[in-house]
């Protein structure tokens, strides 16, 4: 099976790239450099680029919310909603002034079963917001950076991070309840405490 079309392969080989599968059946291609592509079942490739749709190439992340709408989290850019019916798209940016910063560099974004924004960003920050993207809390992750997320049946959501291990928070992120490390040998942390990934 052939999941990525040559003529698309071609362009983001030896790149950073991550691939989604939204509900409408339509794939969604980041890259790291050469923006956005979103392949359809029917074979047609769109591609969105810095300038005209994007506020940078440099994609770190894609996902899709409850309403259907696709975020995308870039370099350095905020992040940018994509709706396939209103055009121009939305941006949002965590961190407090121009995008051109580190906390605007979003590396992994999650809609809870409220509603919620979650955002983790580059300068090792988890923000909190609620529907209309007004911020609740933030949440520092020392030692590590913010990758992917889960809630479990109770609302309780499980971070998974780069370098510092599992965290677990309340439901409306405003506590930290738990922190999981494996140590080395040595007794520091780890490269056993890069989760990248989450099984939902």
């Amino acid at each position: 099976m052939n999941l990525i079309p040559s003529e698309v392969l071609s362009l983001i080989d030896q790149e950073q790239f991550m691939i989604y599968h939204d509900s409408r059946d339509i794939v969604w291609i980041t890259t790291f450099g050469n923006g956005l592509f979103a392949i359809y079942n029917t074979g047609r490739i769109q591609h969105f680029t810095v300038g005209k749709d994007l506020p940078t190439n440099y994609l770190f992340c894609v996902t899709e919310d409850k309403s259907g709408e696709i975020w995308v989290g870039t370099e350095l850019g905020g992040v940018v909603k994509i709706s396939l019916s209103n055009y121009p798209f939305e941006m949002y940016y965590p961190a407090l002034g121009d995008g051109m910063e580190r906390g605007n560099a979003v590396r992994l974004m999650f809609e809870d079963k409220k509603g919620y924004y979650w955002f983790g960003t580059r300068d090792g920050n988890l923000y909190i917001c609620d529907e209309n993207y007004h911020r609740l809390s933030t949440q520092r992750i020392e030692g590590g950076l913010p990758f992917t997320m889960a809630e479990d049946t109770l609302g309780y959501k499980w971070l998974g991070t780069k370098g510092a291990g599992l965290f677990l928070f309340s439901e409306r992120g405003d506590r930290l309840i738990e922190k999981y490390m494996l140590p080395n040998s040595a007794g520091q942390p780890s490269s056993r405490n890069n989760i990248f990934h989450s099984v939902a």
